[in-house]
């Protein structure tokens, strides 16, 4: 049984703790195995679903380490109703609105701090063809293949795609088309356009280091073309943020996503291609003009129509204060609630270190630094000679329906054999970066 949805609570004393080196809390080892409601469960890797063993459990008074098999069981939590978990590697999460009642078998997912494909060989697919079909070869166009694009010139395209794939085949979705913005070969996307005309095509390539010269070759005609509908996008609770860059991309799923419109102006009509049966990725992101705050949203969803996307609200810091100092090695963190169903993250880094020296996960309106003697990625004892940035991170996700059980793309609404019921999903986040401290 999974614990109930994380809610928004009063501020109340909340301190993350890390398991460091598989260490478990000396308050542990005073508890009676009696003391208290029994609690077990089990903590999971978000990505891979494997077990995470030596992961510290934190309920009420009493805290144990979870074994091989990820597994816990947790004695002298009382009336408490949060659980923490921690586990160096990993984003520490704190959840709360447990059911006592129901407090066994529960299951929980830790984020590694690292991908697992971050260490695999990158393999490259080249792929080099022609467009047919445009208006003139000088015509500005566009080749995508799964979010990576380049440029059309003299009709030609050469196009690398990087993949920490351990497989040899790749099957992906290409796409082109021509843009109206000018786009010269080997320069990044203009921050602004959108296409003229669109189209498609869906094939399996091999990867590997050495492609034979048949599978790189890829002609590309651009016939039917896809039409294009505009799309009006209207943001809301704007606030401080004056503009918002606007991004319309069609989802193909596994196969790969190709941007199709983008704007940096706010409450924009866009013209982007008219597909039955894909999904529309529709997002916008606003930055103060500091570059320290930023509001973004974004909907996924099978018919775009007029698309209305509500920021979140900023959080607003109580403590400490941009520049504070005298805030001590354990320090408390708080920000006022932002009325929405939110998970808080904050990230602390210690300034000119590369990686995060902390990340920590909460529902409630503040959180406290564990501060472990250890140095370690999840704590360690902060030093006072160091200076010390955070940042925190709010993120709102919201399904409104469910996937339509269709094919996962149609061309055409007539060739739509199973009626497409509405879908959309909603993601918010609000973000405050980068605020420093000294102790």
């Amino acid at each position: 049984m999974r614990p109930l949805p994380m809610a928004l609570r009063p501020a109340l004393p909340l301190v993350m703790t890390s398991a460091l080196c598989g260490c478990d809390l000396a308050l542990a080892s005073v508890l009676s195995p009696g003391l208290g409601r029994p609690m077990t469960g089990r903590v999971l890797d978000a990505r891979t679903k494997l077990p995470v063993g030596g992961a510290t459990v934190l309920a009420g008074l009493g805290s144990t380490v979870t074994d091989a098999a990820g597994q816990f069981r947790l004695f002298g939590n009382f009336a408490s109703d949060e659980i923490s978990i921690a586990r160096a590697g990993y984003v520490a999460l704190t959840q709360g609105g447990l059911s006592l009642d129901a407090a066994s078998d529960l299951q929980f997912e830790l984020e590694p701090l690292f991908t697992p494909s971050s260490g695999l060989p990158m393999r490259f697919l080249q792929l080099n063809g022609a467009v047919r079909g445009l208006s003139t070869p000088a015509t500005p166009a566009l080749v995508s293949l799964g979010g990576v694009s380049t440029g059309v010139s003299n009709g030609l395209y050469a196009l690398e795609y990087k993949a920490p794939a351990p497989g040899r085949i790749l099957t992906a979705v290409l796409a082109w088309g021509s843009l109206s913005a000018p786009y010269a070969e080997g320069v990044a996307v203009p921050q602004a356009f959108h296409f003229l005309d669109f189209a498609y095509q869906v094939g399996s390539w091999r990867l590997g280091d050495t492609i034979p010269e048949a599978a790189q070759e890829q002609m590309l005609q651009i016939a039917p073309q896809v039409p294009i509908q505009p799309v009006r996008v209207q943001f809301s609770n704007l606030g401080n943020f004056r503009n918002v860059q606007t991004e319309v991309a069609l989802d193909f799923g596994a196969l790969g996503y190709v941007p199709v419109a983008r704007s940096l102006a706010s409450n924009q009509t866009l013209p982007v291609p008219a597909l039955s049966g894909l999904k529309y990725v529709v997002q916008g992101e606003a930055i103060d003009a500091s570059g320290k705050q930023s509001s973004s949203v974004s909907i996924t969803t099978n018919d775009p129509g007029k698309a209305s996307l509500p920021l979140l609200p900023l959080p607003k810091i109580e403590g400490p204060a941009n520049g504070a100092s005298g805030v001590g090695q354990r320090p408390t963190f708080r920000w006022t609630a932002i009325p929405h169903e939110v998970s808080y993250e904050l990230t602390l880094r210690e300034v000119g270190e590369g990686k995060a020296k902390w990340i920590g996960r909460t529902s409630y309106s503040q959180i406290t630094y564990p501060g472990f003697a250890l140095n370690d990625i999840n704590g360690g004892a902060l030093r006072p000679e160091r200076k010390y940035t955070w940042s925190l991170r709010a993120v709102e996700l919201l399904e409104e329906t469910e996937l339509p059980d269709t094919p996962s793309f149609r061309l055409t609404a007539a060739e739509a054999k199973v009626p497409m019921r509405p879908f959309r999903t909603r993601k918010r986040e609000v973000e405050i970066r980068e605020m420093g401290f000294a102790l």
